[in-house]
């Protein structure tokens, strides 16, 4: 823009950012346990993240990956208690079924543990299998408790 512009930088600068704020908070309007449920999923990609990272490639880091499938295995622990109260508003990708079929629920929950220890393992003997095995236990609860948001 020349100087003579009505409309200095500045401006649509500040547009854009004004205009991104709802990308920022894609969680906005989940509060109380949803909110911790929410939270507590986005601190799982991280960690996925990094399994990935640590078990993909030329050279496998054994040490990361262990630290990934510890944070993994601790999220695991504590969803039963993400859980305990039904909290069910719009933004809530959980599914009714959650609490209306809690024994299939702590079923899926042992799954994913059980595919943890599975992946811890793997570690050793087939690396690039390890993500696959934790994403499966991811996967198995996804497909009946969490709503799809898109296709819903």
């Amino acid at each position: 823009m020349n100087a003579k512009s009505p409309f200095p930088r500045a401006f649509f600068l500040m547009l854009a950012l004004v205009a991104s704020v709802p990308l920022v908070f894609a969680h906005s309007g989940a509060m109380g346990p949803t909110k911790e449920r929410m939270d507590a999923m986005g601190e799982t990609k991280a960690h996925l993240k990094s399994l990935r990272a640590a078990t993909t490639g030329n050279e496998v880091d054994a040490a990361a990956a262990q630290k990934a499938l510890d944070e993994l295995n601790a999220f695991a622990e504590e969803l039963p208690a993400l859980f305990d109260e039904r909290h069910l508003p719009d933004v809530s990708e959980a599914r009714a079924k959650i609490w209306d079929q809690p024994e299939q629920f702590e079923d899926e929950i042992r799954f994913f543990s059980q595919k943890l220890e599975e992946a811890r393992a793997q570690l050793d003997e087939d690396p690039a299998q390890v993500l696959r095995t934790v994403a499966a236990g991811c996967g198995s609860c996804h497909d009946d408790f969490r709503r799809n948001k898109k296709s819903e």
